[in-house]
């Protein structure tokens, strides 16, 4: 908080930023379940940034937020062909 006090940032701009991220985080959390009800055999983070453009970092948190709320589950894993490593499958919980 000391921070915050010490910054020359108007408060004003703090805020708008917060409300900006809360609504670009809704519009990736409805574009992700829009693209998962279209594949019902399930994408993982890295088929749906090259879907959407988003980057995949960008995607980690609307993914986890959907899953805590059970609106998206992970179907299973999956070898990634770029990486090799196993990545998990999200698909719509229902």
């Amino acid at each position: 908080m000391q921070l915050f006090l010490l910054s020359t940032t108007p408060p004003t701009k703090f805020i708008s930023w917060r409300q900006y991220k809360k609504s670009q985080n809704g519009k990736r959390k409805d574009y992700i379940l829009k693209l998962l009800q279209a594949t019902p055999e399930g994408l993982t983070n890295r088929e749906i940034s090259d879907h959407s453009g988003i980057w995949i970092q960008s995607l980690c948190n609307p993914l986890k937020e959907l899953e805590k709320t059970k609106l998206i589950k992970v179907e299973g894993v999956r070898r990634c062909d770029l990486t090799k490593r196993l990545v998990q499958v999200y698909a719509i919980n229902g």
